[in-house]
């Protein structure tokens, strides 16, 4: 769930943010998207079985990444890259 009464879905069809006051929706992204996280207000990601993963900042796909395997479920970590 994001701020100010939204909700954010993925489905085949793409990434859809929704108002739920009044069950409005904007579809911000194309293409199959199974497993969604939200990161803040403004940020989230997705996965999907096209074997990537974006991440979309203010409804428009900042960043791309190309994975080896199909992309089922996200989770929120902390890593240490150092």
């Amino acid at each position: 769930e994001l701020a100010n009464g939204r909700l954010a879905s993925g489905s085949d069809e793409g990434v859809r943010f929704w108002n739920v006051s009044t069950g409005d929706s904007v579809l911000i992204g194309k293409g199959n998207t199974r497993s969604l996280i939200c990161i803040n207000d403004d940020m989230l990601v997705s996965g999907s079985e096209a074997r990537s993963i974006k991440l979309w900042e203010n409804g428009k796909c900042v960043n791309q990444f190309a994975c080896k395997n199909e992309i089922f479920s996200l989770a929120p970590i902390k890593v240490n890259f150092s």
